[in-house]
């Protein structure tokens, strides 16, 4: 079997559509026999040279080409196809769904890993004020003792009148304290839910908890700052105003949280 140019795989010199065929293809022509008909498909007809006469000749019959039952049934079967791909996609992404409602809300999950721990306190017999006020309590002296007096010496580093010795002390336990401050309210934080989930409390729902979040985020971007100071020294000064805006930050949240304090107490 010969092959002509533009990539025919058969002697052709005229392709007819063959109407006494009954699956509507073509009749083949030439030194190839006549009795037989052939259906095109899309390989064959993106096998047909575009540089060949013979071929755009070709291309220009194909375009009369008959479609069966079958090529007609193809075309939707592909389209379904590519439907059923986009469902078993979100099909897949909905266990993703599930999984999310089943953990349920930050407050839950929460709940759910200081619960063991809150067991066991209860097992002890702790007296009700001790739980309930324990937490103010500590987180009162410290704000006020460790936050307090590390803000004071943070101002010391900026007073041009202070002396040598209270700049070195400054400079000294200034960062120290208020990192302890930093640790303290972190712990405290979970001993404040802890206290809570003893007494049957919901948890991260009040005002409170809001500021408490707002704070210990401030403090985290406060003591990154310190790197800074070299390359940028006016971030001096912005350390010190956004160190005593936390301070007013966390003297709020003490309010709201002997507020809410008073009011589950009740």
């Amino acid at each position: 079997m010969k092959r002509e140019k533009g990539g025919f795989p058969f002697s052709t010199r005229v392709a007819e559509i063959d109407p006494h065929s009954a699956r509507g293809g073509y009749r083949r022509s030439g030194d190839v026999d006549t009795s037989g008909t052939y259906t095109w498909t899309k390989a064959h007809r993106k096998a047909l040279g575009a540089g060949s006469k013979m071929a755009a000749a070709m291309q220009k019959v194909a375009r009369k080409t008959v479609w069966t039952k079958a090529d007609r049934m193809a075309r939707p079967c592909r389209r379904a196809m590519r439907t059923r791909a986009t469902v078993e996609n979100y099909q897949a992404a909905v266990p993703l769904f599930e999984i999310a409602k089943q953990r349920g809300t930050l407050a839950d999950a929460v709940q759910g890993a200081l619960q063991p721990a809150a067991d066991t306190f209860n097992t002890l017999g702790l007296p009700d004020w001790l739980v309930h006020w324990g937490h103010p309590g500590n987180m009162a002296i410290v704000l006020l003792a460790i936050g307090g007096y590390g803000s004071y010496l943070g101002w010391q580093l900026r007073n041009p009148d202070a002396e040598q010795e209270v700049l070195e002390l400054a400079a000294e336990k200034h960062p120290q304290l208020m990192g302890l401050m930093f640790f303290f309210f972190a712990v405290g934080a979970s001993g404040g839910l802890l206290a809570e989930i003893m007494g049957g409390k919901p948890i991260l729902t009040s005002a409170h908890a809001t500021t408490a979040f707002l704070g210990l985020a401030l403090l985290g971007f406060q003591a990154m700052l310190p790197l800074l100071f070299e390359d940028q020294p006016s971030l001096r000064t912005a350390h010190a105003y956004l160190g005593s805006g936390i301070m007013l930050v966390f003297l709020v949240h003490a309010g709201l949280g002997l507020q809410h304090g008073l009011a589950i107490w009740a």
